[in-house]
């Protein structure tokens, strides 16, 4: 199967989510994918009473770091390049979440001391005022509001993304819901973009919904990790045709029955080839603002940059 043209987010700041299509091949296309599950890996094991991987103390998780890849400055173009011949769409349905799910927030730990608290009094819901962004395009951004609708579908099929980066330290990225048990990332938040199947990184813990320390509808676990061949061997920079990535996950024991984390989240839907022209919407985590501890929203018309595989 010939890739489709994909769109998806370089920042480690944001999740691709339901306005984000992507294509991803299975691991029998040729080679396009790398992948890493958890057999031999320096993975903790896993608390059950509370689904948190034990790696994951309230420090590391405090202390967890951005990742944003190195951005070729020749990248940012004034005029698109020529779109490539259209191609057949394939998309994907959304899920709901399981009826009379509610949210049952674990403290995990005290963000004061990352430099991101953030009271949920709702006159700290303040919104950006719309703005140009580098390429003269307008843009708006805010945080989720009202704060409550982090908790509410779909919003909480998007979260907050821990991993290792060995001999590094710690780091967080966003990531969404895409699938009952599959969540979407970026390639530079689980691997190097280096030395292929070497490359990957660590200790993925996903918290659905996170706000300000909190995990609503528990951490999950990581099993199984995938990305792009153009992106484990693309040398780590950006823009990069296939920065994306996806992550299974654990099921775990909810009320005596086992569930995936699309059961308590929901999940979102898919669609190839549709992102431009259109509106895009990407949901996340943001360090620059409130240090990353509540979900923020960006909107903003597309730009093609054929090139590079990217919108």
């Amino acid at each position: 199967m010939n890739p489709l043209r994909i769109s998806v987010f370089r920042s480690a700041c944001f999740a691709a989510v339901a306005l984000v299509p992507l294509f991803l091949p299975s691991p029998a296309a040729g080679g396009t994918l790398s992948r890493s599950n958890d057999d031999g890996h320096a993975v903790a094991g896993v608390d059950r009473a509370f689904g948190v991987p034990v790696y994951w103390t309230p420090e590391r998780m405090r202390d967890a770091l951005a990742t944003t890849p190195p951005l070729d400055p020749g990248s940012v173009l004034d005029e698109p390049v020529a779109a490539a011949a259209e191609e057949a769409s394939e998309s994907g349905p959304a899920g709901r979440p399981l009826p009379g799910v509610r949210a049952h927030p674990q403290r995990l730990f005290d963000p004061s001391g990352a430099g991101g608290a953030v009271a949920d009094a709702a006159s700290a819901d303040i919104a950006v005022p719309a703005a140009r962004g580098t390429a003269q395009f307008h843009y708006s951004s805010s945080r989720i509001i009202p704060t409550s609708g982090d908790r509410v579908y779909p919003y909480r099929a998007v979260g907050k993304l821990f991993y290792t980066k060995p001999g590094q330290g710690d780091y967080v990225c966003s990531a969404a819901v895409l699938r009952p048990r599959v969540i979407l990332t970026a390639g530079h938040c689980v691997h190097s973009g280096r030395n292929g199947s070497d490359g990957f990184f660590r200790n993925f813990m996903f918290v659905p919904a996170y706000r300000n320390g909190t995990a609503p509808y528990r951490t999950w676990d990581w099993q199984w990790v995938v990305t792009t061949t153009a992106w484990s061997r693309g040398g780590g920079g950006v823009p990069n045709p296939g920065d994306y990535a996806i992550i299974e996950l654990k099921d775990q024991s909810v009320g005596g029955r086992s569930r995936r984390v699309g059961d308590l989240t929901g999940w979102f839907g898919w669609k190839t080839n549709a992102t431009h022209p259109n509106h895009a919407h990407a949901l996340g985590y943001p360090v620059n603002l409130d240090g990353g501890q509540r979900m923020h929203q960006v909107t903003a018309q597309s730009q093609g940059n054929f090139s590079s595989n990217t919108v």
